[in-house]
Order: C-alpha cells, then structure tokens, then sequence
C-alpha cells in the first residue's frame, strides 16, 4: 500500500488519478489534519486514513468513517487515548523523536495490545530494526522517495528505493 500525504494542493487530485488509473492499488491520505482534509480524501478515494494526531473533533469524525484509519501519537497518555475510542493500530509521531526503537520497547509492556506503525526520522539504514519489534506492524518514511528525485525526475531511484523497502519488509511477513 501507498500512503500519499496531504503536504502540497496536488495530493488529493493525485491520489483520485491513481485510484482511477490502479483500481487495485491500495492508497491512502496521510497527514489528514482535520475532519474537512479527513471528507476530500474519503470523496478523492482513499482506501484508508493517516493523521499526525488526533484532536476529539477528529476521532470523532474518523470513529463515523468507514475504513481503516491510523492515528498518530506521541506520548502514552496520548495512545490512551486512542486506545479508549477503541484504535487498535496508531502512528508513533515523529518516531526517532520520541525514543524510536526504545520508545516501542517501554510501551511494549503497559500497552501490549497495541501495535504501531512509527513514522518520523526512519530511514533505510534502521528500518528493519523497526520492523523487527514484536509491536510493530509497519513503518513509514519519506526516505524512500525523496523530494529532491521527484523534482528531477529521477523515478528509477524511486523505483529502486522503493524496492530495496519493499525487500526489507518481506524479510518480516508472517
């Protein structure tokens, strides 16, 4: 699956152009800030949801929505929270931040029937240290299609960074 988030005015017509032009392909809104960002992607098509945070106007909205959604986090009272509005999955924001791997260890314990996808400062030098956590679902980052190769145009990096991602992750399929 793709996340495609909502940073510049193009992200919402291009995530309709990709789900227009791949049926198939899983792709979701991320960096989805507010319950009207939270409407035009669910209208644009997206297949799933992704925020930073999470305010109580916007668990609300996204309790009423009707597919998968992970909220972001950064702290354990902030996942209790989550936790109680019954997310199952939250986004640990901005990960290498907040402790990254150490972080996921403590919460291990106290908050065991939560798993998480850490984004924020994951690169492809740490990533399987990630994925290898017991709490760790998936992992997000930016490393692997950096803004610098989009705007030159150089899409076979794109596309082998994408691939050495997608190598990484299938050494932790089950």
């Amino acid at each position: 699956s793709i996340e495609l988030t909502l940073r510049t005015p193009a992200a919402l017509p291009a995530l309709s152009a990709l789900k227009r032009a791949f049926p198939d392909l899983v792709i979701g809104a991320g960096t989805v800030l507010n319950p009207e960002q939270l409407d035009a992607a669910i209208q644009a098509g997206s297949d799933f949801i992704v925020t930073p945070g999470a305010t109580p106007s916007m668990i609300r909205a996204l309790a009423d929505a009707d597919l998968p959604v992970v909220c972001g986090a950064a702290t354990p009272s902030e996942l209790l929270v989550l936790m109680e509005h019954g997310f199952r999955v939250a986004k640990l924001f901005p990960a290498a931040a907040v402790g990254g791997i150490g972080m996921l260890k403590a919460l291990h314990g106290p908050l065991s029937d939560l798993m998480f996808c850490p984004t924020g400062g994951i690169s492809e030098a740490d990533a399987a240290d990630y994925l290898a956590q017991p709490n760790v679902a998936c992992i997000g980052g930016s490393w692997m299609v950096p803004r610098s190769w989009l705007q030159a145009g150089e899409f076979g990096k794109v596309r082998d960074s994408a691939a050495k991602a997608r190598a990484i992750s299938d050494r932790f399929r089950t």
